[in-house]
């Protein structure tokens, strides 16, 4: 990925991490060898400290941690199954399971650190890690928007940090205020609000709905005979408890991990990630200068924290070697007569205003829905997905998010996952910078 005037570099007081064996080796079948290996790793970062993850080296499952407080050389864990010391790597972060084992350790340990805030949150689920201030900045159409950053690691010479300024929404009404709106019945609310909630309690999580009970929260049993409200009054505190009607349906969320949980909808609030207001993508086209000024707020939270006896530090200048100025492009739209889209043109959506940088993303979005896309030669339409190596799954998500709008807002209907177009090309990419190897993956048509 190329880096950025917002990218920081990060560094580490030590880069070694210990290796624990499993014995007897591991012989579950996929499906469940990877809750067992994660099982594994919750029980070694209990006993020694530090993070856990699982690791392969030359075939073979091994549980690595990095900054544990204790070398012991043997675990008891799960599965009658031990776990014994093996020695210590250094980690070499041009390789992609040293740097997956040090992502995750650093995004796991400044989970836990905002946790501790009571002014930030962090949402960390698989693919999208961003950290949220508590209080919202606007209320719009009955969203509450809240100013926050999206994270990026990435090993470029060494580790780097990226801060991308963006905005989160929340309804500003909980479930259970849709649940008691009579024009909202259970199928509709589980039809319309298929998207994640945020789970609001001390550690803020991202769920989704899996079910509406009829038994109350004063009556489900959560652990040791306690129901969801006394649950949620004993760990959560009186200023979430306080919140609850013990009347209210009992709702069934998931995490992100797959669990399943019995949660109070009065502390579930929707929040959509395609299907929030247009003007709240309008407010998030910030203009360089509050870029830069969101970008240093966020980074005095993330500039420093530990995991487990590693210390981790965040560069407060930004890295300014190679880096280059990507404008903004120039676009075509139209089905017969081209329409052209250009900073510095008149918007011919919006007459007498101009095409600025800080409005290009929503500008676009309405030269899409006025004029449609423009038709290539045998009037196909052709998507290419083109991301570096690491980035399959998130270039599948963004994928996604495309299909849908196309499909909602112009009637075009992509194919559900794209498939290879014969051939894999990697090539280097000649930017001056370098935007490092590029798969060149696919191209569909409708």
């Amino acid at each position: 990925m190329g880096r950025f005037l917002n990218s920081f570099t990060v560094g580490l007081s030590d880069t070694s991490a210990e290796l624990y064996e499993i014995n007897p080796k591991p012989e579950a079948e996929e499906d469940a060898l990877f809750p067992l290996l994660n099982a594994h790793a919750e029980r070694l970062r209990d006993e020694v400290g530090g993070r856990a993850h699982w690791y392969r080296l030359d075939g073979t499952w091994f549980v690595a941690v990095v900054g544990a407080h204790d070398r012991r050389k043997t675990v008891e864990s799960v599965n009658r199954q031990d776990l014994h010391r093996h020695g210590e790597i250094e980690l070499d972060f041009s390789r992609d399971s040293d740097f997956k084992l040090i992502q995750r350790a650093i995004f796991d340990a400044l989970e836990s650190e905002i946790g501790r805030s009571d002014d930030y949150w962090f949402d960390n689920r698989r693919y999208r890690k961003r950290v949220y201030a508590e209080n919202a900045e606007w209320s719009l159409r009955g969203f509450d928007v809240y100013p926050g950053v999206k994270l990026r690691l990435d090993a470029h010479d060494g580790l780097t940090l990226t801060l991308d300024p963006t905005l989160g929404t929340h309804s500003s009404e909980t479930l259970a205020d849709y649940l008691a709106d009579d024009s909202w019945s259970r199928g509709r609310i589980e039809a319309e609000l298929d998207d994640q909630f945020v789970f609001e309690r001390p550690d803020r999580r991202t769920v989704t709905l899996v079910d509406i009970l009829e038994e109350p929260v004063s009556e489900v049993e959560v652990e040791d005979g306690k129901s969801v409200l006394k649950y949620a009054r004993q760990e959560y505190g009186d200023r979430f408890a306080e919140r609850i009607d013990d009347t209210e349906p009992t709702v069934l969320v998931s995490f992100d991990s797959g669990d399943i949980y019995s949660a109070a909808p009065s502390l579930l609030r929707y929040a959509p990630t395609d299907k929030r207001p247009d003007e709240v993508s309008q407010l998030a086209a910030f203009g360089p200068e509050e870029r830069w000024q969101r970008t240093r707020e966020f980074l005095d939270v993330v500039r420093g924290f530990e995991i487990g006896n590693v210390d981790v530090t965040v560069d407060t200048d930004p890295i300014r070697r190679e880096v280059s100025r990507y404008g903004y492009p120039t676009l075509w739209f139209g089905r017969d007569e081209a329409v052209k889209m250009a900073v510095g043109m008149e918007n011919q959506t919006r007459p007498g205003q101009k095409i600025t940088e800080e409005y290009w993303n929503p500008i676009k979005s309405g030269y899409l829905e006025k004029f449609g896309p423009r038709r290539t030669f045998g009037d196909l339409i052709e998507t290419a997905l083109v991301f570096p190596d690491e980035e399959y799954e998130a270039a599948l998500e963004a994928y996604e998010s495309i299909r849908n709008y196309t499909e909602e807002k112009l009637g075009l209907r992509l194919n559900e996952r794209p498939a290879p177009f014969a051939y894999d090309v990697e090539e280097d990419v000649a930017e001056p910078g370098g935007l490092g190897t590029v798969r060149y993956h696919s191209r569909v048509s409708p």
